[in-house]
């Protein structure tokens, strides 16, 4: 059971659990795990290039950008979102260093293949 107080979580991940699961026992996007009959039921995103997972935080000239992904495997569309935020961040005039930061466990060990 997932909850929280808004009632709306984000999952992006999932896997199937146990011996007797017919769902892959490897993390994959959860819109892959999930039945199509339950997913027909889910709202769509109107717009999906508002999905947050390459950020800045921007102090003193120092741009922090931040692209955890998950296992630290980067897919295509990750690796074009993060070329274009660093992009953006290049072109401001109160930038001068940047920074790259992963996740909390990895930094990126590649694409996601």
């Amino acid at each position: 059971r997932v909850a929280c107080k808004e009632g709306a979580v984000w999952i992006t991940h999932m896997k199937g659990r146990g011996k007797k699961t017919s769902l892959p026992t490897i993390k994959l996007p959860a819109t892959e795990i999930l039945p199509e009959a339950f997913m027909s039921t889910i709202p769509t995103v109107a717009d999906a290039t508002s999905v947050d997972d390459v950020y800045s935080h921007i102090e003193n000239g120092v741009a922090t950008v931040s692209f955890p992904c998950l296992n630290g495997a980067m897919s295509t569309e990750q690796c074009e979102r993060l070329n274009t935020h660093l992009k953006e961040t290049y072109a401001r005039s109160d930038v001068k260093v940047v920074v790259l930061a992963g996740g909390p466990s990895s930094w990126s060990n590649g694409v996601n293949l």
